[in-house]
């Protein structure tokens, strides 16, 4: 019998939002393509560094974002920064690929920490 796992990654700092990523494609299209490259990579190389395994199946994600401060709007730090949280772990192979049969995605209240930023990502499935 096979159970389930709960893995946990954690991003220090803040991802971009959504306006930022709107702001820089509107700049110019390799502007935002690179800003979702570099992001995407950040997330997959924490995840490759926390030896985070593959999920077989269904992963059940939760995330979970702590900002500094109360200034940028919960649709935009969740906009931008679930992009990049799973494209990250797909890009290193912890899913399989980033949609609904895949993936059972749980997005908790955003909160503040003004000592510690952070996005924690907890990774449940049979690895």
């Amino acid at each position: 019998m096979t159970s389930a796992t709960t893995q946990t990654l954690v991003i220090s700092g803040r991802l971009p939002g959504r306006n930022e990523a709107e702001r820089a494609a509107r700049a110019h299209w390799s502007r935002g393509a690179r800003l979702k490259a570099e992001f995407t990579e950040l997330v997959h190389w924490h995840a490759v560094a926390g030896k985070i395994k593959p999920v077989k199946g269904l992963a059940n994600i939760a995330v979970a974002f702590y900002e500094k401060d109360g200034k940028r709007d919960a649709d935009n730090v969740i906009g931008g920064g679930l992009k990049y949280v799973l494209d990250g772990l797909k890009a290193a192979g912890v899913i399989k690929d980033d949609s609904q049969k895949y993936v059972d995605l749980t997005v908790a209240p955003i909160r503040t920490d003004k000592t510690n930023p952070r996005v924690e990502i907890k990774i449940t499935g049979v690895i």
